[in-house]
C-alpha cells in the first residue's frame, strides 16, 4: 500500500526577521515520512528540493500562460510529522540556514494519531502570523486516523478579512471500500467545522495527503459538495486523472527510485494523485486571497516522466532535484501560489490653507497599490472610490499609480474651516482601506480695492494745475491704492494683488511710478508719486488703469479696475492768462492780485508759494524782458529809436517804471542787471526821471 502524504502550505514570500510579505503566497505541501523518531528531521537532500521550490516558477505545463513567479515558500505543511519539538523545529532550522534568517517558526499543536505520525506546520512569521490552531474530527481506528490540523493565517500588515484557513489532513490510506469510507468520514469532519466554526465565505485551503485513487471518490464529493460554507473546488479542475495521459503532471505517488534510495519508502511509481490543494470559492474568484492560475504543480512534474515509473525517469526539475526526491520522498511536494489583497496607499497633494469662500478647489490625490509583491500578478488589484464620487478600478502593484485631481468645496463663507479627502477601497480585503484626512483653511471674503483709504473709490483724478517752467524740476503728488476690509474683518478678508496696468498719455511729462505689487493686506496701502515735469510749456494728461484681483489663492478673482487720472499745466512764469504771451494784461492781473492779496497762477502767483509777492514780479518781469527781444525794444524806445518800430508804448514803458517806484532800488537793480549797457543807463535815467514825475504828481 503506498504511504499517505497530506501537504496543506500557505507561503508568504520574503525572508529576514524584518521582511514583509513579498509576492504572494507560496503554499507547499508534503508527506516527507518524517513520522518515526528515528527519521524526525530533514533527511540529506531536503535542502535541494526546498531551494528548486524558492527559485523556480511554478507553473503547470498544460495549461496556456505563465505565472513568472519564483520566489521561497512562505508556508510548509507536513504529513508524517513526528512533532513540533523534532520535525517542526527540524524544518525550521533548515530554513532559516538555508535564508540566513531567524523567521521561519513552527506550529505547537500535534493532534492526536493511530499511527504514522501526525501533522503540522513550519512557516515564515515575518510573512504570515500563525493566529490560531485546532484539531478537527476525532482520531480512531474505524473512522479517520488522524486528527485534521486547521491554522488560521493572516498576512503581515492585513487584518482578519485576509485570513487564510488551512485544513492539513493524512486521510486513510487504501484502495478498498473501508479506507474510502473512512476518508469520507475525515471529509465530512472538516466540512462540518467549516460550517460551524468559520466565518461566511472564508479562504479555504484544503491540503495534504489525500489518498484518492480517482476523481469520483465519496470523500471528495463531500469537499466538493455544493451548499453550506466551505464548499471544495479543484483549481485546475483535473478530477479524472486516471483516465488521462495527458494529466500524468498531476501524479505525486511515487516518485521513489528503489535504486536509489536506502529503503523505508513506497515504490511502484508515479501513477497517482494523492497530494492536493484543493480551494473554497472565495480563494477560486480572483479577488482578494485568489489562487493565482497555472501555479498549481506537483513539484518536479511536468508530465514527462513514465507512469509507473520513478520521477527521475521525467525532465521536470534539474538532475540533483530529481535525484533528491527520487531517493527521500515517496510524495512529491505540492506547490501553488496565491495573490495577496491589494493594499492602499494614499498621498495628498498641497491643500491650501487660505481660499476664496465659496470656491472649487482643485487638489490631487495620488492612489497606489502598495501591496508588497516582488511581482504585479501577485496581488489583487485596487478599487476605490474618492469622497464618494471619484472612483478608479484595477489598479496594479507595482505600477505608479493614479493621480486625481479632485475638487473640493471650500466653505460658503468667510470663516475658519477644513476640507476633507476620503478614499475607500471597495477591492475585497484590502489593507488600508480607508484613507481620510481634514486640512484646515480659512476661508476669504474678497479684497476691497480702492483709491481711497476710508471708502470705496474706483476712480481718482490728480491735478497739478498750472507750474511754472522751470521753477522745480518737477511736481509731485502721492496717492494709493488700498485694501479696505469687508464686513468679516481684516483676519476674513483676502489680500489684493495689483496684476497689471494700462498707461495712456503724456507719460514723459506727466507720469506716476505705479507698478505691479501682490499680498497687499487688508486695511494697508500701497503708496506711488505722480510727477509733472516742468521743463516743457503745455497741457498734459496721463491715465492709469490698474487692473486688480485677490491675491493668487483658489477662488482668487479679478475685481476690475483702478482709474487714476493726471492732468497739468507747465507755463511761462509771468503768463497770468496762459495766452502764451507775457503782456500787460499779465501785469494787470498780477497787480490784482498782488492789491486783493490773492493767490492762484491766474492772480499773478508764479511759483506757487501762496501770496503774490516781489518774488513773482521779479518772475514775471523776466520773463517779460526775454521774450522776444522785449527788452531790448524797451531800451530802442527810451533811447528815442524808431519807437514805432519797437512795438512798445508809453504805457508798457510806464507799467514797468512803476514796478521799480513801487518796490524801490532793489528790485531795479535785479531788473537791471540783465540790461546791457548802455542801454541800462539810459533805461535807469528814464526810469528815474519817470519817478520823479509820480512823486511830485503823488505829492
Amino acid at each position: 500500500m503506498k504511504k499517505q502524504v497530506v501537504l496543506p502550505v500557505l507561503v508568504f514570500a520574503g525572508l529576514g526577521p524584518a521582511c514583509v510579505a513579498r509576492a504572494q503566497l507560496r503554499v507547499v505541501s508534503l508527506n516527507s515520512s518524517n513520522s518515526s523518531s528515528a527519521s524526525a528531521t530533514p533527511r540529506a537532500g531536503m535542502q535541494t528540493i526546498l531551494n528548486s521550490i524558492g527559485t523556480t516558477v511554478s507553473d503547470d505545463p498544460t495549461l496556456a500562460g505563465n505565472t513568472g513567479i519564483a520566489k521561497p515558500l512562505d508556508v510548509l505543511l507536513l504529513q508524517e510529522y513526528n512533532a513540533p519539538g523534532t520535525t517542526g523545529a527540524g524544518y525550521a532550522n533548515l530554513l532559516n540556514s538555508m535564508y540566513g534568517t531567524t523567521s521561519f517558526a513552527y506550529g505547537t499543536l500535534a493532534g492526536s494519531s493511530t499511527g504514522t505520525g501526525t501533522q503540522g506546520i513550519v512557516y515564515n512569521s515575518s510573512t504570515v502570523q500563525l493566529v490560531t490552531q485546532a484539531t478537527v474530527g476525532t482520531s480512531s481506528t474505524s473512522g479517520q486516523p488522524r486528527q485534521t490540523l486547521r491554522y488560521q493565517l493572516r498576512p503581515v500588515g492585513y487584518d482578519s478579512a485576509a485570513d487564510v484557513y488551512v485544513y492539513d489532513s493524512h486521510f486513510k490510506a487504501g484502495s478498498d471500500s473501508t479506507s474510502a469510507n473512512r476518508r469520507n468520514i475525515e471529509a465530512t469532519a472538516i466540512r462540518t467545522d467549516a460550517a460551524a466554526n468559520l466565518p461566511a465565505g472564508a479562504n479555504i485551503i484544503y491540503a495534504g495527503d489525500f489518498n484518492t485513487y480517482s476523481g469520483n471518490e465519496a470523500m471528495l464529493a463531500t469537499l466538493m459538495a455544493p451548499g453550506g460554507n466551505g464548499q471544495a473546488f479543484d483549481p485546475i479542475n483535473k478530477m479524472n486523472w486516471t483516465s488521462s495521459s495527458t494529466w500524468r503532471n498531476v501524479h505525486t505517488q511515487s516518485p521513489y527510485d528503489v535504486a536509489l534510495g536506502s529503503g523505508g519508502f513506497t515504490g511502484g511509481g508515479m501513477d497517482s494523485r494523492f497530494d492536493w490543494q484543493m480551494i473554497s470559492g472565495n480563494l477560486n474568484d480572483g479577488r482578494g486571497v485568489a489562487y493565482i492560475t497555472n501555479s498549481y504543480q506537483a513539484w518536479g512534474n511536468n508530465g514527462t516522466h513514465v507512469v509507473s515509473k520513478a520521477i527521475d525517469t521525467g525532465t521536470g526539475a534539474p538532475a540533483d532535484v530529481l535525484e533528491a526526491e527520487s531517493s527521500i520522498l515517496d510524495h512529491l511536494p505540492m506547490v501553488a501560489d496565491y495573490q495577496l489583497p491589494a493594499r492602499m496607499g494614499v498621498s495628498v497633494g498641497s491643500v491650501p490653507s487660505r481660499v476664496i469662500a465659496g470656491a472649487s478647489v482643485p487638489v490631487d490625490v495620488t492612489v497606489t497599490n502598495t501591496a508588497p509583491v516582488a511581482f504585479a500578478n501577485g496581488a489583487d488589484k485596487l478599487d476605490y472610490t474618492i469622497n464618494g464620487t471619484t472612483s478608479g478600478s484595477h489598479l496594479a502593484a507595482l505600477s505608479a499609480g493614479n493621480v486625481h485631481t479632485i475638487e473640493l468645496a471650500a466653505p460658503t463663507t468667510p470663516g475658519e474651516g477644513t476640507f476633507a479627502v476620503d478614499v475607500a477601497a471597495t477591492s475585497e480585503a484590502a489593507a488600508d482601506a480607508n484613507f481620510s484626512q481634514s486640512f484646515p483653511t480659512t476661508a476669504l471674503d474678497h479684497a476691497g480695492p480702492s483709491l481711497s483709504s476710508d471708502s470705496a473709490a474706483t476712480t481718482k483724478t490728480i491735478d497739478f494745475g498750472i507750474i511754472g517752467r522751470g521753477l522745480h524740476g518737477s511736481a509731485t503728488q502721492t496717492f494709493a491704492v488700498s485694501n479696505l476690509a469687508s464686513a468679516a474683518g481684516e483676519v476674513l478678508t483676502a489680500q489684493l494683488d495689483l496684476r497689471s496696468l494700462t498707461t495712456t498719455g503724456d507719460v514723459e511729462q506727466l507720469s506716476a511710478d505705479v507698478a505691479s505689487f501682490a499680498n497687499l493686506a487688508p486695511g494697508a496701502s500701497r503708496s506711488f508719486i505722480a510727477s509733472l515735469n516742468d521743463s516743457t510749456n503745455g497741457t498734459f494728461s496721463t491715465s492709469y488703469r490698474l487692473n486688480v484681483a485677490d491675491e493668487d489663492v483658489p477662488g482668487s478673482a479679478s475685481l476690475g479696475t483702478l482709474d487714476v487720472h493726471l492732468t497739468g499745466i507747465v507755463a511761462t512764469p509771468g503768463d497770468a492768462n496762459l495766452d502764451g504771451v507775457i503782456s500787460f494784461d499779465d501785469y494787470v492781473q498780477i497787480d490784482t492780485g498782488f492789491n486783493n492779496q490773492s493767490s492762484g497762477w491766474t492772480n499773478g502767483d508764479f511759483n506757487g508759494d501762496g501770496v503774490v509777492n516781489f518774488d513773482d514780479y521779479v518772475l514775471i518781469d523776466l520773463n517779460f524782458n526775454q521774450q522776444n527781444g522785449t527788452l531790448a525794444r524797451a531800451v530802442d524806445w527810451i533811447s528815442g529809436d524808431d519807437r514805432s518800430a519797437t512795438g512798445l508804448t508809453s504805457t508798457g514803458v510806464a507799467t514797468m517804471i512803476e514796478h521799480l517806484e513801487q518796490f524801490g532800488p532793489a528790485y531795479g537793480s535785479a531788473f537791471l542787471a540783465s540790461v546791457p549797457e548802455p542801454a541800462s543807463i539810459a533805461l535807469l535815467g528814464a526810469a528815474a526821471l519817470t519817478l520823479s514825475r509820480r512823486r511830485g504828481r503823488a505829492r
